[in-house]
């Protein structure tokens, strides 16, 4: 059985209120040119895979993608449903909030706009131009678990921290959990970490069978721009070390007292 896979991402992120970093301002990594080969390279390669039925890019700059009709011609050949969702993300949110709106702002725009996530009953997210080398495997392994629902936290200190950047859901668990609410969350709690906001939201609800926080398969990440693809390897060692990301778990530790939850 195939799936569906959202891709999310930004193509030009000072068109809405993201700013460049001081450190990496003059690097390729901002350019908007690379980052589309970077879209359009990740797209081409989870079509090749031939695990998913149906794909969803949502992208919050929009920033013409002039060659996606490269990427219809290609998923028509291989029997796959493609969708490109574009749209103005909220710069005066995104300025304040950063990561936490920026994101989850995406993946509510997309639940609600697309034709494809309406027409299934579970889907795959990846963000940005992450490649998981692995997705077969980890696809097998849920299928045949039956796990319909991931989210993955670490262990130790970074079990105060859900990755946003690949997890699975159902349409209905979405909608119940994290639909708009993750958004009222950030501007109730003022806070700037997905990672703290999924955690907080979801940590009594990820306790049946039919969902889980782990798989016994780790992702196996490829990134695409050099200086983010070191900086992630390291937060990932120190991820399977329990100590990343320090700030979002501060982040959870404090909205979690300061709100009572």
């Amino acid at each position: 059985m195939k799936e569906t896979l959202l891709l999310t991402g930004t193509i030009k992120p000072n068109n809405n209120g993201i700013q460049r970093s001081t450190v990496l301002s003059n690097d390729k990594y901002f350019d908007p040119e690379y980052r589309l080969w970077e879209y359009f390279s990740t797209i081409q390669y989870y079509i090749n895979t031939q695990l998913f039925d149906k794909i969803i890019f949502c992208e919050n700059s929009n920033y013409h993608f002039n060659n996606w009709a490269l990427l219809e011609q290609l998923a028509y050949d291989k029997g796959v449903q493609l969708e490109l969702l574009q749209f103005y993300g909220d710069e005066i949110s995104i300025k304040k909030y950063w990561y936490a709106y920026w994101e989850a702002e995406i993946f509510d725009y997309a639940f609600k706009n697309s034709q494809l996530l309406q027409q299934t009953t579970s889907w795959y997210k990846v963000t940005w131009r992450y490649i998981i080398k692995n997705i077969d495997q980890i696809i097998n392994y849920h299928q045949k678990w039956s796990i319909t629902t991931f989210f993955y936290k670490g262990w130790g200190l970074a079990q105060f921290g859900v990755t946003t950047a690949f997890f699975k859901t159902t349409q209905a668990f979405y909608e119940e959990h994290l639909y708009k609410k993750a958004v009222k969350y950030i501007k109730d709690t003022n806070t700037r970490f997905l990672e703290s906001v999924f955690y907080l939201l979801l940590k009594d609800c990820l306790l049946n069978q039919r969902t889980s926080w782990k798989t016994k398969i780790v992702p196996i990440y490829h990134f695409f721009s050099w200086k983010k693809a070191k900086i992630e390897v390291y937060k990932a060692r120190l991820w399977l070390l329990g100590f990343w990301p320090i700030a979002s778990i501060l982040e959870s530790i404090r909205v979690a007292i300061w709100y009572k939850i």
